[in-house]
């Protein structure tokens, strides 16, 4: 096995949506952390840094075929 990668994602809000995007992020469905479980992602986590309306996810991914599992 590889060594784990670790994965960063800086996405842009629209502030009209910061609302709407807490609201449906605030409890995980279980089909989603069985995806990501599945595709080999671990630690994954969100912050909203809301100066910016950006949204910085990280994660770290421990398979073997990154482009097969996204």
């Amino acid at each position: 096995m590889s060594h784990p990668k670790r994965i960063c994602q800086i996405i842009k809000l629209k502030p009209e949506r910061a609302a709407e995007y807490k609201a449906v992020h605030a409890a995980v469905w279980p089909t989603v952390l069985a995806t990501l479980a599945r595709c080999h992602v671990t630690d994954y986590s969100i912050h909203h840094y809301p100066p910016l309306q950006l949204l910085v996810a990280t994660f770290k991914y421990t398979g073997e075929d990154f482009d097969k599992d996204m």
